[in-house]
């Protein structure tokens, strides 16, 4: 009976040490690098972010960001992604790379509703003007209480 415990103990410590990553992240791990970006397309926004939300995580230092490239041409259903999880000092951090591969496509982050959503997340994160200062969107400067986006 001793012998089936300690089996099944080791059993049980093997299970919770096996990789509990995604699908999608493991099989990112077997391609190389430079197709890293052409994989993560394939997958749906939602999915995506997840996935570079995983590499980031299981990143050490410095973070990989490699990802944010694969968010090009995702335009408003990649800013809605991204928008919803910035939450936080860090969260702006994280998803920087993100906004500027949306808005380098075609996606006008200084827009007025864009924009917006970019100044409210920053409030409700508690972000100081030197934080928000290092997040540059070219002609708009989210530290800047007086910008106001051009009337269309």
């Amino acid at each position: 009976m001793l012998r089936f415990a300690f089996a099944l103990a080791a059993a049980l410590a093997l299970w919770a040490c096996e990789d509990k990553r995604s699908v999608a992240f493991q099989t990112l791990q077997k391609l190389p690098r430079v197709e890293w970006v052409a994989f993560a397309k394939t997958l749906p926004v939602p999915e995506r972010l997840a996935l570079f939300d995983e590499v980031y995580s299981a990143s050490g230092h410095p973070k990989d960001f490699h990802l944010a490239d694969a968010f090009e041409n995702t335009g408003e259903a990649g800013f809605e992604a991204v928008d919803q999880n910035l939450i936080s000092t860090d969260a702006f951090s994280r998803y920087t790379g993100i906004l500027y591969a949306i808005d380098r496509t075609g996606f006008d982050l200084c827009a007025e509703q864009p924009f917006a959503a970019l100044r409210a997340a920053a409030a409700r994160s508690g972000m100081d003007n030197y934080n928000l200062s290092m997040i540059d969107l070219g002609p708009c400067e989210l530290n800047d209480k007086d910008w106001r986006p051009a009337s269309p």
